[in-house]
């Protein structure tokens, strides 16, 4: 979303001269980039609850702004540069407020249904350090500054929930957490008891395979969840841990599925394609453990190297990415990298037909690879094939 920030703030200062300030995790990842733009007064550097308030009132009374810590603001040509404050406790911030949103931005589709539907936040931050995620900025840059990954409690989860909900008459809840399987067994069964005779509504988590127990998922099955995402990313070990920093042995990852689907809990499987030195073979492995998790439904995302992420900067030193390159679509768009030993032609076919390689029987793989590519009556072929795979899916878990 920078760039389209970046039109909005320009033509606001073709008219008017108020204060500007930019914030989010790009800001945060490459704070001199974006600050040195004309139109861009101060920066929020990351989180910035406690932040943007201290600036407000420092503001309405008329006061300096240099010295807010987790502003970056200019003064006569040079820019302030503030230290981070300490985490907050996200138990203190008040509970969420989406009045301003327009009520269509609520109706969300989700498994053939469509849903009033809430993002919420109850854990706030993730205990690992993957190659590609801003995390490992975020827990380098809040060093020394509190406790990183953060949960509600339960009493203010569920009084917080249970307000939305009445509010805004939500529908299904969507936990954002990076980890909702970070909690405790014991505690998510309270958690659990009091959302089932409080919420009640349906609800969707995503959390990792090496947190994940036959318990944890029996909770979330008897409270109404309708789905755990889970994180493959790649069935190769060597690119997983090498390329990945992602160190889950692969029977860990096949059993978290397994257990899922033992007992009827839906759970989908987010992978990623394009990674540096990934090959068409090491894509089939990743095939091939999707085959073996028994996935619902399965999410093939692009490798979208963010700016600040060791992914990003490995593939700018390696020349597989512009270093001034910007992501401006979904990491489901096309693919970013360009990477010498596979084209994005052939990623964006594997990434079409990738559910099809997953939950079809092996003998239709030279109908599937025909399907890759843009050829005589390959779509005919591939709706056919689609309509094949779902019936295959809801006969597994109906």
């Amino acid at each position: 979303q920078l760039h389209y920030a970046y039109m909005v703030a320009e033509n606001i200062k073709t008219y008017s001269n108020v204060p500007i300030i930019f914030g989010g995790v790009s800001v945060t990842t490459s704070p001199l980039e974006i600050i040195k733009k004309a139109f861009v007064d101060m920066a929020c550097i990351g989180e910035g609850e406690e932040a943007i308030v201290e600036l407000a009132n420092a503001m309405e009374e008329g006061k300096d702004v240099s010295d807010i810590k987790n502003i970056w603001s200019k003064r006569n040509g040079s820019i302030i540069k503030n230290d981070v404050r300490q985490l907050v406790d996200i138990n203190t911030l008040p509970f969420a407020d989406v009045d301003e949103f327009s009520d269509k931005h609520f109706y969300r589709p989700f498994d053939g249904k469509v849903y009033r539907m809430l993002m919420f936040e109850m854990i706030r931050g993730c205990a690992f350090r993957c190659s590609y995620c801003n995390n490992s900025i975020m827990m380098d840059l809040y060093k020394n500054k509190g406790k990183f990954v953060r949960r509600k409690g339960i009493k203010r989860t569920i009084d917080e929930l249970e307000y939305l909900k009445n509010k805004y008459n939500v529908e299904l809840f969507f936990f954002i957490d990076d980890d909702f399987l970070h909690i405790k067994e014991a505690e998510l069964e309270e958690l659990m008891k009091e959302y089932r005779r409080r919420v009640k509504v349906p609800f969707i988590v995503q959390g990792t395979a090496k947190l994940s127990t036959l318990k944890k998922f029996e909770i979330l099955k008897k409270s109404n969840c309708l789905t755990v995402a889970m994180s493959i990313e790649s069935g190769s070990d060597t690119i997983r841990k090498s390329i990945l920093n992602r160190k889950v042995p692969n029977n860990v990852i096949i059993n978290a599925f397994q257990l899922a689907k033992k007992i009827g809990l839906k759970a989908n499987s987010q992978n990623i394609i394009g990674i540096p030195d990934e090959t068409r073979k090491d894509i089939f492995e990743t095939i091939e453990i999707n085959r073996k998790c028994q996935a619902y439904s399965i999410s093939t995302n692009f490798m979208t190297p963010f700016k600040g992420t060791e992914i990003r900067n490995n593939s700018v030193e390696r020349g597989y990415i512009d270093p001034a390159f910007s992501v401006t679509t979904g990491i489901r768009g096309r693919p970013v990298l360009k990477l010498p030993q596979i084209s994005d032609e052939e990623l964006i076919g594997i990434q079409k037909v990738f559910s099809l390689y997953v939950k079809l029987p092996k003998y239709a793989y030279a109908l599937i690879r025909y399907c890759e590519s843009d050829r005589i009556g390959s779509e005919f072929i591939y709706n056919k094939l689609q309509n094949w795979m779902w019936k295959r899916t809801d006969s597994e878990y109906n």
